[in-house]
């Protein structure tokens, strides 16, 4: 698998010449599963792309709930908010598989920025979808009862990870119970009895942990808000 940075949005403009020598500035981190990359309030000194794996991004509560934010795939920026505002992270970020990432101190991103703006759009881009998706997490957090935000966060993995095959739509991604709890705000029993009430539906199916969409539109109807 390509370690090369020709692979991430971000830099597709530059030429040949200046990915190689961005490559000598930007280090490839390899880590293994369920390894945590920084904390929540730590100080942060450099901003991620992931080339391979996922990195879960999250905040824990004052119980010691994680609520997930985000994933960044492969492609992806992580850890950018510190470098906009210089404060500390203000989430944790953990690796959900074995995960390969090339990292950039604060410094070199700026000193690339300068050069080529079309980065700093680009981070500009970014940001305003992580907005945007945040806005939508709080909109179903306050009208969306669990089943219903459970069924929406399976179809958006669907379409961020689905791949197309003869039994449905499988999740190239491998999530438990208890991290789908985390995204959606609820208990892991709660989701567990929302999964074997899809089950026995017929609108999904759960193998060796690989989720399988059988019908994406019955999905999709079990997203409308409720009330």
């Amino acid at each position: 698998m390509s370690d090369r940075l020709e692979q991430i949005p971000f830099f597709k403009d530059l030429s040949q010449e200046e990915l190689l020598r961005l490559q000598e500035v930007m280090p490839l981190r390899r880590y293994v599963g369920h390894q945590i990359i920084f904390m929540e309030g730590e100080p942060a000194d450099f901003v991620g792309f992931v080339l391979s794996g996922r990195v879960k991004l999250y905040r824990m509560s004052a119980e010691g709930h994680e609520k997930v934010i985000h994933i960044a795939g492969a492609g992806d920026v992580f850890g950018e908010v510190p470098f906009l505002d210089g404060k500390p992270h203000p989430l944790t970020a953990e690796t959900m598989e074995e995960t390969r990432v090339r990292s950039i101190s604060h410094e070199d991103l700026r000193q690339l920025m300068a050069v080529h703006p079309q980065v700093a759009s680009h981070l500009l881009q970014v940001l305003g979808l992580r907005l945007r998706q945040t806005y939508r997490q709080i909109r179903s957090l306050v009208f969306k009862d669990a089943y219903a935000r459970t069924a929406g966060r399976l179809f958006k993995l669907a379409r961020d990870y689905g791949v197309q095959t003869g039994d449905g739509i499988t999740l190239n991604l491998t999530i438990t119970h208890q991290e789908l709890a985390n995204m959606v705000g609820t208990s892991r029993e709660t989701v567990s009895k929302i999964i074997n009430s899809l089950q026995k539906n017929r609108t999904i199916d759960v193998c060796r942990g690989r989720i399988v969409i059988f019908d994406l539109d019955k999905l999709r109807k079990y997203t409308r808000e409720q009330g």
